[in-house]
């Protein structure tokens, strides 16, 4: 089949090159001028399939509703579409649901990073990479909170330790003794990874697959053909925010048998177009960017792995000899520059655990579109429309879980067996 598949980030790339290696002709369009360019290309690098899994870790803030002062955004102004998706949330978190939900998510991971470790090794790309994940707690209120995903971990089979203050700072030298650090959560099949550094690279092996780039290209219309035909994709020219030029043909229609949604911005208005409802919200993350202090004969305080501050969600993870530090999300959509107080907060937490580690004067901000629904689980499959299916809704988890969805929704397209049970992460279950 001819498939269109939208959006050239961590979902759209892997999905193209799992298409293409299973025998499709594949076009990716994108509004950009090359791939990762909006929520893959500075997240927060995270590797993190047992803590996603165990805390279903959606990618929405648990407190919505909080007050500005303590880190939320207040409910004054806020839409029932912006806020309702929380409410659905805290509803599923105390469903019976919440254990399958938490079973499905640990299936694709764990195909996922077995996914990506096959490609990393069989078409031999460099990796950016550092085992183990640290979750930092402060008080005993926190472990106590996360006791029963850690006895879930401890049935399901997932390595993990629970260590004091000390056992912290011998996993991660570097860690301050200032802030208060009561425990921490070891997770040493977890890692860090420099996410954007495999997009480009997996790129350039779907182009070698065939696959067809259409950058700076923006999706403005699809219909159906008569009879059950193909597909009508209707095009237009789009300015990259970041100005580079033309980057080859200009399209203004395609004729494909199927398309895949990736894009996290725009996929619910053209689902709505078509006449199917995705109850998700956008949302936006940012994170800084910054060379470490890597200094000859002298202490080394730079992060080794990944770090998760628990009770401020935000992660700090260590990219070749730099670091990348994650978090502050907010509702809506918001590119180019961070909001200030978000930077602030995400320095302020490496200012705290790691003082010094990194040269902050040097940072790059960013800030990029997240798209998520109430049950933390992405959207995998058909969309209920012939010939249109999905790929989207990853939430904080895109990292975590590009290749394992790629590799499901392949199969389900080219009506393979699918390597994990399709059901949970059905268009279905949100109807």
């Amino acid at each position: 089949m001819h498939v269109a598949v939208i959006g050239a980030g961590l979902a759209g790339v892997c999905s193209a090159f799992e298409l293409a290696a299973a025998g499709h002709q594949v076009t990716v369009v994108d509004r950009h001028a090359g791939v990762a360019a909006e929520g893959s290309f500075a997240n927060g690098g995270l590797l993190a399939g047992a803590y996603t899994a165990a805390w279903q870790a959606p990618g929405l803030p648990t407190r919505p509703l909080a007050p500005v002062q303590a880190g939320g955004w207040g409910w004054q102004g806020l839409r029932p579409s912006v806020w309702s998706p929380w409410w659905r949330q805290r509803q599923h978190r105390r469903s019976p649901h919440m254990a399958a939900s938490r079973s499905a998510m640990l299936a694709l991971s764990r195909l996922s990073r077995a996914r990506l470790d096959e490609l990393t090794l069989r078409l031999g790309l460099a990796r950016e990479h550092a085992d183990g994940l640290l979750v930092l707690l402060r008080s005993e209120r926190e472990l106590a909170q996360m006791r029963a995903g850690l006895d879930w971990l401890g049935e399901q089979g997932v390595v993990h330790h629970c260590v004091d203050a000390d056992g912290a700072r011998a996993i991660e030298p570097g860690l301050s003794t200032e802030p208060g650090l009561h425990a921490a959560l070891h997770f040493p099949g977890d890692a860090a990874a420099n996410s954007r550094q495999f997009v480009h690279q997996l790129k350039t092996e779907a182009q070698a697959l065939g696959v067809r780039w259409l950058f700076q290209h923006q999706l403005t219309g699809l219909s159906s053909g008569l009879g059950g035909g193909p597909l009508q994709l209707s095009l237009a020219e789009s300015r990259d925010p970041v100005p580079a030029g033309r980057t080859g043909e200009t399209v203004s229609s395609l004729s494909v048998d199927a398309v895949v949604l990736c894009a996290a911005q725009g996929a619910p208005a053209l689902l709505q177009s078509l006449g199917v409802r995705l109850p998700a919200v956008v949302h936006s993350a940012c994170s800084f960017t910054a060379p470490l202090r890597l200094e000859d004969g002298l202490l080394d305080p730079t992060p080794r792995a990944a770090i998760l501050d628990q009770r401020q969600q935000i992660s700090i993870a260590r990219q070749g000899d730099r670091v990348r530090v994650a978090g502050s999300i907010r509702p809506g959509v918001q590119l180019g520059r961070p909001h200030p107080a978000d930077m602030r907060r995400l320095y302020r937490a490496l200012d705290d655990w790691f003082p010094g580690a990194a040269h902050t004067s040097r940072s790059l901000e960013w800030c990029g579109p997240r798209l998520a629904v109430a049950d933390g689980l992405p959207v995998i499959g058909p969309s209920g429309v012939p010939g249109v299916w999905l790929n989207t809704a990853h939430g904080a988890s895109g990292w975590t879980l590009a290749c394992g969805a790629a590799l499901q929704l392949a199969s389900q397209i080219g009506q393979q067996a699918a390597p994990v049970d399709p059901a949970p992460f059905a268009m279905e279950r949100l109807r």
